[in-house]
């Protein structure tokens, strides 16, 4: 399917010709339906598929967001930390969950859904940033991120080098074997 909606390159197996036929039409004959494509219907009997066209399009439409370039490993003070969604380099950055890596140090952190904020306190340091802009306050000074901070299955992802400024930490990272060390100083 092609268009505006997302090709996807591995094959979709179907048991009928003619559900075939009907994702093989031109791009015109889909509609949408606010952030959605509503493909042709599915003739009764017909709909048993090896995958969901949906499912594909969805997965594929997530990783042309979010380009996984290689994934990484972060070791805070010779301790790895051990994420739920994998850190990454995107585009040369390397990347972060900053829930996980901020709480190791022993700090909270307050979420606020409405305004997409996060705040977050430990002994030494009080940071607050939106989801999408590139300026955060540390201890009440302003600095700005490399890339706008933006959330991928939950979780707030953040560049390194902002974890580096906020928390006021050296950062050894090896782009080779794509391991991270942060030690605090």
């Amino acid at each position: 399917i092609q268009g505006r909606m997302a090709v996807v390159s591995n094959p979709i197996h179907f048991q009928t010709p003619n559900l075939n036929s009907a994702l093989e039409a031109p791009a015109a004959h889909t509609s949408r339906s606010g952030n959605f494509a509503v493909l042709p219907s599915v003739p009764s009997g017909h709909q048993s598929v090896k995958h969901s066209v949906a499912s594909a399009q969805f997965k594929r439409y997530r990783a042309s967001n979010i380009t996984e370039e290689q994934p990484l490993q972060i070791a805070f003070n010779n301790t790895r930390i051990v994420f739920d969604v994998p850190p990454r380099v995107v585009n040369g950055i390397p990347l972060a969950p900053f829930r996980q890596i901020f709480e190791h140090t022993g700090g909270k952190i307050v979420w606020n859904n409405y305004s997409k904020t996060v705040h977050a306190i430990n002994k030494t340091h009080e940071i607050v940033f939106q989801v999408g802009h590139k300026t955060a306050t540390i201890n009440d000074q302003t600095v700005k991120m490399s890339m706008k901070p933006f959330i991928d299955r939950g979780r707030t992802i953040v560049p390194i080098s902002f974890i580096k400024d906020a928390l006021n930490v050296t950062v050894h990272y090896n782009a080779k074997n794509g391991h991270i060390r942060i030690e605090s100083k």
